[in-house]
């Protein structure tokens, strides 16, 4: 998610969907930190996760390219 006011309100409804523990970053703001800590935690405690694309940057509909990787490793 995130480290934007629109990740907060994520992380709010992510809180609401049973979630407890986050990781944020963006492509400009610790995106590829918070991506290696994403992989290191899913390989650590193999529990469900949810990955929110919410980049105000668009194209809109478009995923980047980190991103994908992330979730196919």
């Amino acid at each position: 998610i995130s480290q934007s006011s629109d990740g907060d309100f994520i992380t709010l409804i992510a809180r609401g969907l049973g979630f407890r523990h986050f990781i944020r970053g963006a492509h400009g703001r610790g995106g590829a930190v918070a991506g290696k800590r994403l992989l290191a935690t899913l390989a650590k405690r193999g529990r469900p996760v949810l990955i929110a694309i919410d980049g105000p940057r668009g194209p809109c509909y478009r995923v980047k390219p980190g991103m994908v990787r992330v979730a196919a490793l």
